[in-house]
C-alpha cells in the first residue's frame, strides 16, 4: 500500500463506520444501487460514532445559519420576489454559511467544516467510486457542491430532479438525533408507478442516488413541529428569530463526472 493509499484509508476509518468499508458489503451495495429505481442505496449508521456527538452538538449551537429561498427557475430570491411568486415557490430552508476565515480551535463550527471537507476530499471520492462504480471527478467538485442545511416546520422542498449537466451522484446525510418517522421530513422518490419510495431522515442515515436515473425526481414531506433545539436563522445577528422546534439537519452533496 502506498503512503497516499494509507492516508486515504486512515481518513475513511476516522469518519466512516467500519461496516461501510467492508469490501463484501461495498460490492453487495453496488449491485443493489443499480437494481433500484431510481438507482440508489441507503446506508444506516454511516458516520463513526466518535465524531457524531461533536457534530450534533455543533449543529445545535451554531449561529451560522441563513434562510434560503428558491423559486422554480430562480434561486436565492429576495422577500419581494418570494411573495410575488407564491405558485413558483420551490425551496425554503436554512443553509449553514461556511465562514471564510480561520475558526478558533474551540469553536464547535470547526467539526462541521471538517465534515464538509472530508466529504469533498479524495479519500471520500475513492469510497464513492468503489461503492457506485460511477466516474466521479475530484477536480470537478466545487466547495459549494457540499453544504449543510436545516428545515423546520415552516420550511419545504418541492419536487425536483437534481439532474444538472454531468451530475452523477447526490448524497443526503441526516444528522438530527432522536428523529422518528412521526417527525416527518421524509425523502420521497417518484420511483415507478404511483407509489413513491419513502425514507424517513433517521439519524446518521445516508442516501446516495443517481439523479439522472429513472424515477429520481424527489421532494421532502413536511417537518412536524415540536420542542427541540433553538435555532438561529439570521447569520448577521440582526432581527434573528429563535424557534423552539425540531430541526431536520442534513448534508447535501453533489458529485460530478467532469
Amino acid at each position: 500500500m502506498t503512503i497516499t493509499n494509507a492516508i486515504t484509508k486512515a481518513e475513511q476509518f476516522i469518519w466512516l463506520n467500519d461496516k461501510c468499508l467492508d469490501k463484501q458489503s461495498i460490492m453487495t451495495r453496488r449491485e443493489l444501487f443499480y437494481q433500484n429505481c431510481p438507482h440508489h442505496i441507503m446506508l444506516d449508521d454511516f458516520l463513526n460514532t466518535n465524531v457524531l456527538l461533536k457534530i450534533t452538538k455543533a449543529l445545535a449551537s451554531s449561529h451560522l445559519w441563513k434562510q434560503q429561498r428558491h423559486l422554480y427557475g430562480q434561486h436565492y430570491v429576495n422577500e419581494e420576489e418570494w411573495q410575488d411568486s407564491k405558485k413558483l415557490q420551490f425551496v425554503q430552508r436554512n443553509e449553514w454559511v461556511e465562514p471564510g476565515e480561520q475558526l478558533p480551535a474551540e469553536s464547535g463550527d470547526v467539526i462541521l467544516r471538517r465534515l464538509l471537507d472530508f466529504l469533498r476530499g479524495e479519500s471520500f471520492f475513492e469510497f464513492l467510486k468503489d461503492l457506485t462504480g460511477l466516474p466521479l471527478c475530484l477536480s470537478a467538485h466545487r466547495k459549494d457542491n457540499t453544504k449543510l442545511f436545516s428545515c423546520g416546520s415552516q420550511d419545504f422542498i418541492g419536487e425536483h430532479k437534481d439532474n444538472s449537466l454531468n451530475r452523477e451522484l447526490c448524497l443526503l446525510l441526516y444528522l438530527s438525533p432522536n428523529w422518528s418517522q412521526d417527525d416527518g421530513g421524509h425523502l420521497c422518490f417518484r420511483g415507478r408507478g404511483s407509489d413513491p419510495i419513502n425514507y424517513p431522515p433517521l439519524f446518521n442515515r445516508c442516501v446516495l442516488f443517481a439523479p439522472a436515473s429513472a424515477g429520481a425526481s424527489h421532494w421532502i414531506t413536511s417537518v412536524r413541529g415540536g420542542a427541540g433545539q433553538p435555532h438561529c436563522l439570521d447569520v448577521s445577528g440582526n432581527n434573528s428569530e429563535i424557534r423552539q422546534q425540531k430541526m431536520r439537519y442534513n448534508v447535501t452533496s453533489w458529485y460530478y463526472s467532469k
